[in-house]
């Protein structure tokens, strides 16, 4: 039945769809003698087309229908036919190519809302992507008038459909002029290449200058003086130990400047596995881990946001399998970023201030963080904004590219980390996966208050951590209740992120930084204890007893597993009440962090067994470096991909996990690429303005 409906509403591609077996001159010949038929289409168009051109241009296609039929053809030919509906498969997207390379057409993507009503069921508002090759005097407001208009009449008696809009973005080229931003992208690109290319040379130089110096002397020790060598080693060695005492870059500060550029001594740094004996090694495991993971759960999101898979009806009985819970709650991942972030930032501060006896740098301490972060993000909004929608074309490029203009706007809120309560809706923030940043800096921001309560008082800084850690457990609990909230699952993606108005749980809970404090401040915690000089023994040797570690371990998998599946039910029918809702929202990020919390103090305690063999493995000591602007980076690539796509594609694990490896090896290439130029050189410049060494 529906399918039968959707024939009458896209008639125009009946035809086409019952004579695929004719030439097209033979198709167009069905049209020639009802050639009236086609006249009340130039009186669709919309009233205020400038000089009244598409209806001038669709009468002189009409007058010429019986003896051109060739470009008729390809209008139709190139334009969405409808298949796969009962599949669920609503992206009709035709011949993207055909329809631009044609001289006189253009490519238009509609977007029609359907409201279908059956009977004893439930009515059913189905999105349906269009693809219609149009004449370029025909905007889309003259599509969308024809549309809507030819709708109406068709179902006039048709009670049980209705369309309730119909939106139509026809392709440009380019897709938008270049701008200011493009050529500040550009140049800023070719500055630091320039850089790095200048720092590179001074730095290559340098070495040989340093090479040339051992040798020398090398020959000379060799020899037992330099009266055994030429009459002119001596002035030899003297020259190239001066031209290497006036290069190094101790003496000059534009060398110091340039050398923070260079390739080879920032490729060293980011490739070097070399680690202090005070390094938690075990953690550059876990964060490599946890970026794999937010990239893999987003790759499956990706596909089911972008609207092109062509077999949707699989999604339930996809997410209702145990093991793709795994996927389902990859949100978990970012609390493990939380939880990393404070307890690093607690075990390296509460160090420093041991050694400077309680003095505490607050200027450096946030300039440092700031510096470290922004500048890498603002550039790749730069490209986001600017750059990225050159880099491809195709049916759903230009629209989805339009959907995700919101930085020309908001961008500063990004940049003053405040992304994630302004501007309040999801969809309207710039690069919207940001929020973990801002949440991550206000964090950041509050954290002096816990590490100098540890440092002055263990005890009132434990109660005042737990206090915390409590009323974000309160705090959401209540906000759960108040707005009558429930658990996010993929299923509800649409609805709490695309769609999403007001108070929902993705705008009022999930991005939230009294909903998401918990896991910093777990970390924050274990940081101070690991940090401490005088950590109590009796938890050391309680923690040698082999059957206290082993239960340690089983309770710790028990409750991972159970945060983990404990939303399975949501894909099996079961209704969330709202008491599970706040229970499971409350204490499940607390939970998880606690058990990232035990595998950490295993690993450092030498328990981790091969646990922490994987995790601390020093192949992931590079990767580690790369995680901050992987974060940043991977949804452009993605993008740069899914809305590429020229057709729908079909959706199964297989299809999936190749796109994500294929992502995940794409982004960290870029990311290696960006940290060269632009993270590393930066951390070397402040290192060089104030004289901060890394420890």
């Amino acid at each position: 039945m529906a399918i039968y409906f959707l024939q009458i509403l896209f008639g125009l591609s009946i035809c086409v769809l019952n004579t695929t077996a004719m030439h097209p001159s033979q198709v167009m010949r069905l049209f020639a003698p009802n050639q009236d038929n086609f006249r009340p289409l130039s009186s669709m168009t919309s009233s205020d087309s400038k000089n009244q051109r598409c209806s001038k241009a669709i009468d002189s296609l009409i007058a010429h229908m019986p003896n051109d039929t060739m470009y008729l053809a390809k209008m139709l030919d190139a334009s969405g036919k409808e298949s796969g509906f009962l599949n669920g498969d609503t992206s009709w997207l035709g011949n993207f190519d055909e329809c631009q390379n044609s001289p006189d057409l253009h490519y238009c993507l509609s977007t029609l809302k359907i409201n279908i009503s059956m009977p004893s069921q439930a009515p059913m508002v189905v999105a349906v992507r269009w693809g219609l090759c149009a004449l370029k005097e025909c905007d889309g407001n003259d599509v969308a008038g024809v549309i809507g208009t030819y709708m109406k009449a068709l179902l006039v008696t048709v009670q049980s459909i209705q369309v309730e809009g119909v939106q139509v973005m026809c392709y440009t080229d380019p897709i938008m002029e270049y701008n200011t931003g493009f050529y500040v992208v550009i140049v800023i690109t070719l500055l630091l290449c320039s850089l790095a290319l200048v720092g590179t040379v001074i730095d290559v130089w340098m070495r040989y200058q340093l090479t040339l110096e051992t040798k020398l002397a090398h020959m000379v020790n060799e020899n037992g003086t330099e009266g055994s060598l030429n009459e002119a080693s001596p002035l030899l060695i003297s020259k190239a130990s001066q031209a290497s005492r006036d290069t190094r870059p101790s003496t000059n500060f534009l060398i110091k400047f340039l050398m923070c550029f260079s390739l080879p001594q920032n490729c060293s740094k980011l490739l070097s596995t070399k680690v202090s004996d005070k390094q938690l090694t075990c953690l550059n495991g876990i964060r490599v881990f946890s970026i794999l993971w937010v990239i893999l759960g987003h790759s499956y999101v990706f596909y089911l946001m972008s609207g092109l898979a062509d077999n949707p009806v699989v999604v339930p009985d996809l997410l209702s399998k145990w093991p793709f819970q795994i996927v389902v709650n990859a949100y978990f991942s970012v609390d493990s970023f939380f939880f990393l972030s404070g307890l690093l930032v607690t075990y390296l501060t509460i160090a420093m201030l041991q050694k400077s006896e309680g003095k505490f740098p607050v200027l450096k301490f946030y300039f440092h963080r700031w510096w470290r972060l922004t500048p890498t993000m603002m550039f790749i909004i730069l490209i986001f904004n600017n750059v990225l929608p050159f880099f491809g074309n195709g049916p759903i490029w230009q629209s989805s590219f339009a959907a995700q203009n919101q930085c020309g706007s908001y961008w500063w809120t990004n940049m003053l980390y405040i992304n994630n309560f302004y501007p309040d809706s999801f969809m309207n923030e710039c690069i919207g996966w940001s929020w973990y940043l801002a949440n991550d800096m206000q964090f950041f921001v509050i954290s002096p208050l816990f590490i100098c309560l540890l440092y002055r008082s263990k005890k009132l800084g434990m109660i005042v951590l737990a206090a915390f850690i409590a009323a974000c457990c309160i705090v959401t609990g209540a906000l759960m209740i108040a707005y009558d909230l429930r658990s996010n699952n993929v299923s509800d993606l649409q609805k709490n992120i695309v769609e999403a108005t007001g108070h929902n749980y993705m705008a009022t809970v999930y991005i939230k930084p009294y909903c998401r404090i918990s896991p910093y401040l777990i970390g924050m915690g274990l940081g101070y204890y690991l940090q401490e000089e005088n950590r109590q023994t009796f938890l050391q040797t309680f923690m040698k007893l082999r059957l206290v570690r082993l239960f340690g371990w089983v309770i710790a998998i028990v409750l991972a597993l159970v945060v983990l599946f404990g939303l399975n039910s949501l894909y099996h029918g079961h209704k969330q009440t709202l008491g599970e809702a706040v229970m499971y929202e409350a204490f499940s990020r607390l939970v998880w962090s606690l058990c990232l919390s035990w595998v950490v103090l295993m690993c450092f305690h030498g328990y981790g067994g091969w646990v922490d063999s994987i995790l601390s493995w020093s192949f992931w000591i590079p990767l580690s470096r790369l995680t901050y602007t992987v974060y940043l980076l991977h949804p452009l690539i993605m993008m740069v991909d899914v809305f590429g796509l020229y057709h729908s594609v079909h959706l199964s694990h297989k299809n999936v996990v190749y796109r994500f490896l294929g992502w995940s090896f794409i982004t960290h290439l870029c990311a290696f690429i960006m940290t060269l130029l632009l993270e590393f050189p930066l951390g070397n410049l402040e290192k060089l303005i104030f004289g901060r060494q890394r420890k």
